[in-house]
């Protein structure tokens, strides 16, 4: 009987090391590209794709240049563990022979991927998850059975949503994470991607996978940050990067801001790009995507020439042009440059957005930062006029609206409801090296706008040999941090995210976890205990608590750490069950027609005072299910005071009119309301130290040159 062949599985990667390899379709394996590798940046965060910024030198062959085409596969391993697998965008080829690559995650087979496909206009009523998610995946990724949500019922609607935002949408309705496993990826293997979907609870550990120090011998850690909840909130963002062009060096630069609320995002490609280096006479060439063309002939712009495309061939990606059209100079074009529509008359690009109705019928919008004038708006699309000096826009680019008949929207004069209008103008400055494209930008601008415009409150920290953790450090690990500066110790936290960057011997990796710990409910439902995690964001868990120092009776509901829930409330029929806190936490009292009657407030371990502030008792009893508590919040002196406020602080306190609310800044008023502005006591408090220290300045300031006057006269 003839011996069966023994197959060997040879698993990437090399000890101590990262390597990079990109699938050669032709062999049908994965070819190793590390040492062509040069720069590496991974960015990872919860419920999102993972991206990856590549920069390779010395791509010579065309077999080299057959790889890094757009749809590839890229794998990244560290330490012989599998990071990702990504799949390319369009490469941007220089001159030097170097290249640069940006990709995303794969999440779907070889012929089609979440992220570029669409729902359709789609409605759902009352229907379980898992049979949304079925049907979201068809055909495109494997999903698998054992955790697909369950039967959550919910009611999304889409309308021609890319997959990827209409899962995430589907998660944030259930309270559900989701991220990509990617199976079988071996040398000779290209593997196959699924799709889990779970309960935010079964993701996030509330046990420490990981153990994190910042001092003594085991040290670990360094740069340990807090993101304070007023300082890290960013309504502008500039970000900026430097690429390489044939005539040398050019910074390119984008500005996101956040002074609408009326915003979207490109449902689809608007613009492409330059798939090979032409000369000033070549009529015919490739560029990356022919989607872009929704009629014949049509004008586009590359640089500052006008050119008619008068014919498209979907099989070799080739257009056919009349080059110099509407009078301007022909020149050569490098691969990778932009290639803009401008329209059938050069004048009505049409611009298909993910929600047109967001925009409210503007005349003029932004995408990303160049500004378009609107002529007409038809049903699933405006019809627009670039700007002068236009730029690519892919799916997913920001569009928002600059002015309709309400008015316009800018900085300086904020629509009201947006972060900049409520927060006042917080800006922050952001290179991003490995950006190849304005569209990257504007992309990097929007996820930092999303995460920052109402603040977070994260604690992030650099690791010391990240190749130890890059691959097996993942999204919901537990992690206990201790660090003697904030004293934190042994604190329980949750990875929300990292970013990995190497370039040549240099090597970072930063890891972001949520600042709260966990909240502890005994004997209470399940819907409360998604109530709590929906209201701070982050899992909530029910069980049985002891605590060492309550000898009262009963269940007992006991807070770990403060948490600001940012205008969220926790609403909890409490049913006779006793609530204590630890120091430094704090619960706000009402009844049940949301009535103030007090404050449980945490005056040392395991000591509580209760809501009509009598020191002899240590605990509240919340009563019955006409009484409940519905806010947890506190904080510390400067917990929110302001970091960049503009102007001299004596300056501020001396326009304040006591008898109009309305001179009150924004960082000091508390409420929504502007007819019930409170005061933040901390921002108060902080501002008038400050303007002691001013006062003391200028005092001294003045003693000096009454000195230096005495001085002078004496001398006469």
């Amino acid at each position: 009987m003839a011996r069966q062949p023994i197959r060997i599985r040879v698993k990437l990667g090399k000890e101590n090391q990262y390597n990079v390899y990109i699938w050669r379709a032709s062999e049908s394996r994965w070819i190793d590209y590390t040492a062509n590798t040069f720069k590496i940046r991974i960015e990872c965060r919860k419920n999102e794709l993972k991206s990856l910024s590549l920069a390779l030198a010395g791509i010579i062959t065309d077999e080299q240049k057959a790889d890094i085409t757009k749809g590839n596969y890229v794998a990244i391993t560290s330490n012989r563990n599998l990071v990702s697998k990504f799949v390319l965008e369009q490469p941007r080829y220089h001159t030097d022979r170097t290249v640069d690559v940006i990709a995303y995650e794969s999440n779907g087979n070889n012929k089609k991927q979440l992220r570029k496909e669409l729902t359709g206009d789609v409605r759902y009523t009352d229907t379980n998850i898992s049979s949304i998610l079925t049907q979201l995946c068809s055909g495109i990724i494997e999903l698998d059975q054992t955790d697909n949500g369950g039967n959550n019922k919910i009611s999304p609607s889409f309308y021609y949503d890319n997959l990827i935002k209409a899962i995430s949408r589907c998660c944030e309705l259930a309270d559900k994470i989701w991220w990509i496993e990617h199976k079988d990826v071996y040398l000779g293997e290209l593997g196959t991607d699924v799709l889990h979907v779970v309960d935010a609870n079964d993701k996030f550990e509330d046990t420490a996978t990981w153990t994190f120090t910042s001092h003594g011998a085991n040290t670990n850690i360094y740069n340990l940050t807090y993101d304070n909840e007023s300082e890290s909130l960013i309504n502008d963002v500039i970000v900026e990067s430097t690429i390489s062009t044939l005539g040398g060096l050019k910074t390119i630069r984008s500005e996101i801001f956040h002074a609408t609320t009326k915003r979207t995002t490109l449902s689809s490609n608007l613009d492409t790009y330059l798939d090979e280096e032409i000369d000033a006479e070549q009529t015919t060439f490739k560029i990356s995507d022919l989607s872009v063309f929704y009629t014949l002939p049509i004008i586009i712009q590359i640089g500052n020439e006008k050119m008619q495309v008068t014919s498209t061939n979907s099989s070799t990606s080739e257009i056919t042009v009349v080059r110099g059209y509407d009078s301007t100079d022909t020149d050569l074009h490098h691969s990778g440059e932009d290639v803009c529509i401008l329209g059938a008359d050069g004048n009505n690009a049409h611009i298909y957005v993910d929600d047109i109705n967001a925009l409210n019928n503007p005349t003029s919008i932004y995408i990303g930062s160049e500004l378009l004038t609107v002529t007409s708006i038809k049903p699933d699309y405006l019809v627009c006029t670039r700007s002068d000096s236009p730029y690519s826009h892919l799916i997913g680019a920001p569009v928002y609206t600059y002015q309709d008949a309400s008015g316009t929207y800018s900085k300086t004069s904020p629509e009201a409801g947006s972060s900049i209008y409520d927060n006042e103008l917080r800006s922050r400055k952001v290179i991003d090296k490995l950006a190849m494209t304005k569209n990257d930008l504007d992309l990097r601008g929007k996820a930092i706008i999303d995460e920052y415009k109402d603040g977070v409150e994260r604690i992030r920290a650099h690791i010391i040999n990240p190749r130890n953790y890059l691959g097996i450090l993942d999204i919901g690990d537990g992690a206990s941090i201790t660090d003697t500066q904030s004293g934190l110790s042994n604190a329980l936290r949750n990875v929300v995210g990292y970013t990995f960057e190497y370039i040549g011997s240099k090597e970072e990796l930063q890891v972001i976890f949520t600042d709260e710990e966990f909240v502890f409910a005994t004997e209470l439902s399940e819907s409360v205990e998604e109530d709590i995690s929906k209201a701070i964001g982050q899992t909530a868990h029910v069980f049985q608590e002891s605590f060492e120092s309550y000898t009262g009776g009963g269940d007992i509901l006991v807070v770990k750490k403060d948490m600001s829930l940012r205008n969220k409330k926790i609403i909890i029929y409490s049913n006779d069950n006793d609530a204590i806190t630890l120091k430094g936490c704090g619960f706000t009292h009402y009844d049940i027609d949301g009535n103030y009657i007090g404050c449980l407030v945490g005056t040392s371990d395991g000591i509580s005072i209760d809501s009509s502030f009598n020191p002899a008792s240590t605990s509240h009893n919340l009563g019955t299910s006409t009484n409940y508590w519905n806010e947890v919040h506190y904080h510390t002196l400067v917990a929110h005071s302001p970091s960049n406020y503009k102007g001299d602080a004596l300056d501020i306190i001396d326009r304040i009119n006591l008898e109009n609310k309305e001179s009150l800044p924004k960082f000091i008023r508390s409420g929504g309301n502007k007819r019930e502005y409170g005061i933040k006591m901390d921002n108060l408090v902080s501002i008038l130290l400050k303007a002691i220290k001013e006062l003391k300045e200028e005092t001294t300031k003045l003693k000096q040159e009454v000195n230096s006057l005495k001085s002078k006269k004496s001398q006469n």
